[in-house]
């Protein structure tokens, strides 16, 4: 089956997730030139390949880091000295998520 061994590979971990949005990005647009014209085939083969599954756990994973990332930050604001109110400000956040996400971290260390 086409599209198998790539998804194989992307959820094992051994091809990048952003690899693997791509090729289902690309595959998608072969897919659609060569089979524009019969709609079952076009619907069909984009089913099989699984590109719709690829990009949406490609944009979990980027969100998932976009998250651990402000978190970090956060923290290391903290850690430095500056007030939740300063890096809510800083950060353009509400000081409701820096305490969240203070209170997450300094809850898991202890």
């Amino acid at each position: 089956m086409p599209g198998r061994p790539c998804r194989k590979e992307c959820q094992s971990g051994h091809m990048k997730s952003i690899t693997c949005g791509a090729l289902c990005e690309l595959s998608n647009n072969v897919v659609k030139k060569l089979a524009s014209k019969y709609s079952n085939v076009e619907k069909e083969v984009t089913e099989v390949m699984g590109g719709k599954v690829l990009n949406y756990r490609s944009k979990e994973i980027y969100l998932e880091g976009m998250k651990e990332g402000i978190a970090q930050l956060v923290t290391r604001k903290y850690q430095l000295g500056d007030s939740p109110e300063k890096i809510a400000k800083d950060l353009l956040m509400s000081e409701e998520e820096v305490e969240e996400i203070l209170g997450k971290t300094t809850g898991s260390q202890q």
